[in-house]
């Protein structure tokens, strides 16, 4: 989600505060219907530039059309769908974080802190995170980087001895 207007409308549609988040924040958030009904448990990962919002594949398509249906002309907001753009890893566990501690370019990797996130390599961002209750990470990366990606996780795997 990009445009100016990108704080306040997501404000108005989650059950959490977004309207003072920094860039490098990530806040868990319900989004809702106007009627106050649950559409989904997301994840929103503030950018410099935009806002992404992580949510269930379930759940994609029934956010992205309550979202836009809600944009007046007016609002400075333009969302896209970008499924097919990025792949999303799962990291959970103790050793999570051993697992994403460098990038597919052999970059070392920041930890993020809680509810924080942080570049992973040079076109990744690693998110404090695995949307469970339990401690990890998410791994988002270009569709073009998520086999090199994958392949590096898995190395880590042996490596780590998970």
């Amino acid at each position: 989600m990009t445009g100016e207007d990108r704080y306040r409308f997501v404000n108005g549609l989650c059950t959490n505060k977004v309207l003072d988040a920094k860039p490098g924040q990530v806040i868990e958030s319900c989004f809702t219907t106007k009627t106050g009904r649950t559409v989904d448990l997301t994840t929103v990962v503030v950018l410099d530039d935009a806002l992404l919002v992580l949510c269930s594949a379930s759940r994609l398509q029934h956010l992205f059309q309550a979202m836009d249906a809600l944009i007046f002309p007016k609002d400075a907001v333009q969302i896209e769908d970008l499924t097919l753009a990025l792949a999303r890893f799962h990291l959970v566990g103790p050793k999570a974080s051993a697992l994403v501690g460098t990038a597919p370019d052999g970059l070392p990797a920041a930890l993020p802190g809680a509810h924080e996130a942080a570049a992973w390599g040079s076109t990744g961002l690693l998110v404090s995170g695995s949307g469970l209750a339990s401690p990890g990470y998410t791994v988002v990366v270009p569709m073009r980087d998520a086999v090199a990606a994958w392949q590096h996780l898995a190395s880590r795997v042996s490596e780590v001895g998970v």
